[in-house]
């Protein structure tokens, strides 16, 4: 049965990006999320869970670079992400954060398949970790940058798109691999390989490079366009987006401490 997709609007960027997806990854995407905010509430518990867990079994992995992975701060990593975007729809009024429910809803499902099996944990927790990272980066970007109608503003929302529609595309294909089973894994004729997996990490990473040049684009197009528009809470609250989106590069010690000041100042406004 074709599941039932979410309604496409102007606005919902992430609809868009459900929409181009194949018929077969679109049949492994949950599009029936009863309470759309309440998956954030969820994947936190989720992840701090399999972080203690972690910690109990002290897992670790070394990537094919040689370098070894603690799987312990991957899983903070998550926890963190998933506060950012709650903290981007408190100053964003007017970000609509269910819009980006099916990525985290399909974090969260990976999460919970994978976590029993330590193998398939490490092919996918760090991906699932940056993938985080991008929704947050790009629930910010949606909200500073997508103000009007030029040909740079929809040259950027259709690149954003395109990166959503590599996101969910690689959700779907990690969530069909992991539910294989391992027997059909050693079969060469199997329709997903870990190659693929990571082919699906490399288009995210193709297709956020290519919504750079947008974005410097709508920036010269926009250096004195709403100066004159934006009324002063508007004002304070883009700024409080550039802070978060700047912070969003440094260590996550310092993210929590950008988290708390913007915490701070919201609650005394």
């Amino acid at each position: 049965m074709a599941p039932n997709m979410p309604h496409q609007s102007a606005n919902d960027l992430w609809a868009d990006a459900a929409g181009q997806l194949s018929a077969d990854d679109k049949q492994h995407i949950n599009f029936n999320q009863p309470d759309k905010l309440q998956i954030l509430v969820e994947l936190r518990a989720d992840a701090e869970l399999s972080k203690q867990i972690s910690i109990d079994k002290r897992w670790k992995f070394v990537r094919k670079s040689g370098e070894t992975v603690v799987v312990r701060d991957v899983f903070e990593k998550i926890v963190r992400w998933v506060d950012t975007f709650k903290q981007i729809g408190d100053i964003a009024v007017q970000y609509d954060a269910t819009h980006a429910s099916l990525p985290w809803a399909g974090i969260r499902l990976i999460l919970q398949i994978a976590v029993n099996d330590t193998q398939n944990l490490n092919l996918v927790v760090e991906g699932l970790a940056e993938i985080a990272e991008l929704i947050c980066r790009y629930a910010v970007t949606e909200t500073l940058y997508n103000q009007a109608a030029s040909k740079a503003d929809e040259g950027l929302k259709r690149a954003m798109v395109k990166l959503y529609a590599s996101i969910l595309g690689y959700l779907s294909k990690a969530n069909q691999y992991l539910k294989q089973g391992t027997a059909k894994r050693m079969i060469k004729s199997v329709v997903l390989t870990e190659k693929q997996l990571d082919l699906g990490l490399d288009a995210i990473r193709t297709a956020e490079k290519e919504i750079r040049p947008w974005m410097n684009l709508v920036d010269k197009d926009d250096t004195i366009r709403h100066q004159n528009t934006f009324s002063a809470d508007r004002i304070r609250n883009h700024d409080a987006l550039v802070y978060l989106l700047q912070g969003m590069d440094v260590p996550l010690r310092r993210m929590d401490d950008r988290l708390k000041d913007l915490n701070d100042n919201l609650q005394s406004k």
